[in-house]
């Protein structure tokens, strides 16, 4: 975990959501051609995109929140 640490958070999130809108866009595109190998690939990159969702929340809830004032923000 001490390499999410050296990352430039900020740039970082830049890239993959910049990264994410072209993936849509691709998307977009194989809908319109009625590519049948897209579906497969949708399923995958719906747990990619939840994956990076929760990345970029619970990192920015770190960045954000220290530790002892977590218990109040993030109750149980």
């Amino acid at each position: 975990m001490s390499l999410i640490d050296r990352v430039d958070r900020g740039r970082f999130f830049i890239i993959l959501t910049f990264g994410h809108g072209c993936m849509l866009l691709l998307i977009k595109y194989a809908l319109v051609l009625h590519l049948p190998l897209l579906y497969p690939f949708l399923f995958s990159y719906a747990y990619v995109t939840k994956i990076l969702l929760f990345l970029i929340f619970w990192t920015l809830a770190n960045d954000l929140v220290d530790s002892r004032k977590a218990s109040a923000e993030f109750p149980l």
